[in-house]
């Protein structure tokens, strides 16, 4: 078991400074990734330390290795046999994210692909926003939760994503922790249609490690291809310049609001990929 303190300063230079996949402020901030996390270890040859890996049953995560030593097959191979033994077998054995160059070696050992997401980056800017007159603009109130969370489980439901009841919860954790910045609230933004009050669009800003986040943008099918997204976005970059150089989002690949980011100027970061295990019932299927 290692002291996150000193683990988190080994994964920030083995696996993060060569692969700044979450655009991070600074080697202080990727410091901070593992802060106070108890499931940290090292990996040990002999008396000798050459790698690390976060791990508790059913999860696995951080997996670096400390040059010259790079057997990934053999380390691998070994964590999928002890978690095996550890983890639940009625649930999946995830790897929280391999990026590009590590994947080949978890597919060898018979982990399966899952989701791929990036962030991407850019700076703010100053833009001249203009609105359809069949919008009227709020910000985000509680009482506006569960129209939110309403909104964003109908405008993903094609990409499978999570349900009502796990937006909401993930819409209420935003609010509660997003309120008492005034500029995250004030970049944040609900559009309706005038003539029947429906939410047709929401894009929720917050601020994650020093810097704004686009925590979620949706359109409602029915007003999509209007330019709502891209004027959702747009505003905030300006509304955030006041104070903050740069907005990062998080984008699962495949998504076509990827290509929206790209043609805004947003640059992508190294993309990583969900690993998994199946339980027997999903092999079976």
């Amino acid at each position: 078991r290692a002291d996150w303190n000193d683990f988190s300063v080994y994964f920030a230079i083995y696996e993060v400074s060569d692969e700044n996949i979450w655009f991070r402020k600074s080697f202080e901030q990727s410091c901070l990734i593992l802060e106070n996390c108890e499931e940290c270890f090292w990996i040990n040859k002999g008396n000798h330390r050459i790698g690390g890996v976060l791990l508790e049953p059913n999860y696995m995560n951080c997996l670096f290795l400390v040059p010259p030593y790079k057997e990934y097959d053999l380390i691998i191979s070994k964590l999928k046999k002890l978690l095996l033994i550890w983890s639940d077998e009625k649930k999946r054995i995830i790897v929280g994210g391999a990026i590009p160059d590590k994947v080949k070696y978890f597919q060898r050992q018979g982990f399966m692909t899952g989701e791929a997401r990036r962030c991407m980056i850019r700076p703010t800017e100053d833009y001249e926003v203009s609105w359809d007159d069949k919008y009227t603009l709020q910000s985000v109130t509680e009482k506006s939760l569960e129209e939110v969370s309403r909104l964003f489980t109908d405008s993903y439901i094609s990409l499978n994503r999570i349900g009502y009841e796990q937006h909401l919860k993930e819409v209420q954790y935003y609010y509660s922790s997003s309120r008492d910045n005034d500029l995250a609230n004030k970049a944040s933004i609900l559009i309706y249609d005038r003539q029947t009050d429906e939410l047709a669009g929401a894009c929720l800003i917050s601020i994650w490690e020093e810097w704004p986040n686009v925590y979620d943008v949706a359109v409602r099918p029915a007003y999509q291809n209007q330019g709502l997204a891209r004027n959702m976005i747009q505003r905030a970059l300006t509304v955030l310049k006041q104070e903050y150089p740069v907005l990062r989002l998080f984008v699962t690949l495949g998504n076509d609001a990827e290509m929206l980011y790209h043609k805004m100027g947003f640059l992508s970061g190294v993309e990583w990929t969900e690993m998994y295990i199946p339980v027997v019932e999903d092999s079976e299927k």
